[in-house]
Order: C-alpha cells, then sequence, then structure tokens
C-alpha cells in the first residue's frame, strides 16, 4: 500500500537520497548537505510516498503566481522534484504524489499546476502552455545594426545580485504572459553555483554568465553561456546583449531557455547569424480551476470541445487554436478568440 505524507526531520537526508536513485545519480555529501537547505526554506512543501515505511517517491511544491496576460496573475502551485524509485514503478506512486498536489493547490486556491517535465507525455492531464530555445549567436559575424544604447554597465559580485536580479525579474513578470514569481532560494542557488559574471544594465536589466577559454590555436576562441537575461527596457535589453557579444576574444554566444520569438535576431544586420533553435516544451499546465483561468484571460471556457490539455496550450498563447485543430485535438474552428498576442516565456525553471 501506498501512503503519502510530509517529511520529518529524520527522513530528509533518505528524502534526497531516494530522488537522486530514481535518476540513477549518486549524491556526494557536499552536495546532499546543500540541497537538505531546501528544507529549511519555507518556499517549498516536501512530501513523499512510502510503501512500508520506506521512502519510495518524492516531490516538492511551492506556490507561484502565473502572469496569464499582460498585468494579470493568477495564483498557482508548481510541483518539481517528482520522483520514484526503479523498484516501485508503476504501483501507482507518481499518481498518489500528484494527486496530493492537487489537493494542496485545491487547499490552497490554487487554480493551475504547473510543472517542468524530464519526459514529455509522462504527466496526464497537463498540456504545454509555454515553449522555449535555444540561441546561438556567431559573434564575428553578427553586426548590431545600431551602437549600444546609452545604459551604465556594471559588473557586481554575483553574491550580493540577489535583490537587484529580482527587482528586474519583478518588473519583467507581469509584462509576459507565461512568467512566474520566483522564489528567493531560486535565484540564489543560481547566484551561489554561477562561477562566472554578472552584468547590470542600470536597475533596468542584468546578465549572468560564464566564459568557456578555449585557445585551440594561435587564436583565442572564447564561448559565453547566457546563463539568465533579463531586461525591463529595450535599451537594456540590447545594451546587454552587445556586452556578452562583445566580449573579448569571444566567437559564440549561448543562451538556453530563451523565448522563441527573441527580439536579438532583430538587433543584428544578418539575422542568419542568430540561430534559434532546440525548440521544445517549456512550462506544463493541468487547470485545477477551469473557470478562474478563463475568467483571468477575459475569455469565454471554449467548452467541452476543448480539453484542459488543449486549454493549457492556448491560455498563454504557446500555439493557435488553427495549429491544435489541425492536430485534431480540437475541433476546426472552436475557440477562435484563444489568440495571444505576446508569445508566452517562462524562465523560471524550477
Amino acid at each position: 500500500m501506498i501512503e503519502v505524507g510530509g517529511v520529518a526531520d529524520d527522513e530528509r537526508e533518505a528524502f534526497v537520497h531516494a530522488f537522486g536513485a530514481a535518476f540513477s545519480h549518486v549524491f556526494k555529501q557536499e552536495m546532499v548537505d546543500d540541497l537538505l537547505q531546501l528544507f529549511d526554506e519555507e518556499a517549498y512543501r516536501p512530501f513523499a510516498a512510502r510503501s512500508d515505511g520506506q521512502i519510495v517517491g518524492t516531490a516538492l511544491d511551492l506556490p507561484l503566481e502565473l502572469t496569464v496576460a499582460e498585468g494579470v496573475a493568477v495564483p498557482c502551485r508548481g510541483v518539481t522534484w517528482v520522483s520514484v524509485l526503479p523498484t516501485h514503478r508503476r504501483r501507482g506512486v507518481m499518481r498518489a504524489l500528484l494527486a496530493e498536489h492537487e489537493a494542496e493547490c485545491l487547499r490552497q486556491g490554487a487554480v493551475a499546476s504547473l510543472l517542468h517535465s524530464s519526459q514529455s507525455g509522462l504527466y496526464e492531464g497537463y498540456g504545454i502552455a509555454t515553449r522555449r530555445a535555444r540561441v546561438t549567436i556567431a559573434t564575428p559575424l553578427a553586426a548590431f545594426r545600431d551602437p549600444p544604447p546609452d545604459v551604465p554597465l556594471q559588473m557586481v559580485d554575483p553574491n550580493g545580485a540577489l535583490a537587484a536580479c529580482q527587482a528586474v525579474w519583478e518588473r519583467c513578470r507581469l509584462g509576459t504572459p507565461g512568467f512566474t514569481t520566483r522564489p528567493d532560494p531560486e535565484i540564489a542557488w543560481t547566484l551561489k553555483d554561477l562561477g562566472g559574471f554578472c552584468v547590470f544594465a542600470g536597475d533596468d536589466g542584468y546578465a549572468l554568465y560564464t566564459v568557456d577559454r578555449q585557445w585551440p590555436g594561435p587564436n583565442a576562441e572564447f564561448k559565453v553561456k547566457v546563463q539568465e537575461l533579463m531586461a525591463a527596457t529595450p535599451a537594456a535589453y540590447a545594451a546587454l546583449w552587445q556586452y556578452v557579444c562583445g566580449l573579448t576574444h569571444v566567437v559564440e554566444v549561448v543562451a538556453n531557455v530563451r523565448p522563441i520569438d527573441e527580439p536579438v535576431q532583430h538587433l543584428v544586420r544578418q539575422s542568419r547569424r542568430v540561430d534559434v533553435s532546440h525548440v521544445g516544451d517549456g512550462l506544463w499546465l493541468k487547470a485545477i480551476d477551469r473557470a478562474a483561468l478563463c475568467a483571468a484571460r477575459g475569455l469565454p471556457d471554449p467548452g467541452g470541445d476543448v480539453g484542459d490539455e488543449a486549454l493549457a496550450s492556448l491560455l498563454l498563447g504557446a500555439f493557435t487554436p488553427a495549429s491544435l485543430a489541425r492536430a485534431g485535438r480540437i475541433s476546426q474552428g472552436a475557440a477562435p478568440e484563444w489568440i495571444s498576442a505576446t508569445v508566452p516565456w517562462s524562465p523560471l525553471e524550477f
């Protein structure tokens, strides 16, 4: 029999190791100690599935607000760390964990459940709410159309940047469907493990990045990996992209988890030098209170012809009604008003 409940203090380490074992990972003690700190954060609620007293499945959930339209956000709950030991698969463990998560959504008044999936099609009832892409820029060939904006740039210590990063995030959040609130521990973890640099464009944007310093021949060929680039104004956005592309010896800039309509394509003279690829699913959503979600979007519920998974793909504008109709997911002509003027983007991976 599978029982689901909270995690006692003396079970925390077993919980972490069970999560690691589910993904064939053996955590070193240093990593275990870091992960155990999550239990001290009010943002996360750990719960476990047990069989005969042994932890055989894990999950964490957390409160989030999701922007569904410009200036409009709704209460949701995210779920992460969902895992089942290989010895206990196909026994209803995941189903029991998700049932507890959805019950918590109802208890807390959350209108939707949100998650990121390590495997598509794994979670029944969830639909793709946002998509993401990888952006690769061949910097020697991607000349920018205009000079850098007159925006002050400043490098800061990542370890002291949490409050300023969160301030920019909050300014961006309500303007883009798909954005969620970001608990402080999420950005704190990113900054702690960055091993790179943080630059601010005034108070309007920031970039977190690392540099792979390669010297394969007589010339250096450095490659930049952008961990985050957030900007609340067009000027800050342009300034930060020109900054990372203009770093000394850099031949390539790569950024993951970017919007599929990344505007930097329009800032360069040769747009083909900006490769937007690896387009895939981002945020997955399951409606808990369908009526509240439709009301927040200011649109009528499209009815039984549009199931919950299809509604999730329409809600923020990840897909159009015509696209879903061509795939046979909804009927031709259904939900014609469910079209968004903004391509959704969810940069937080929890």
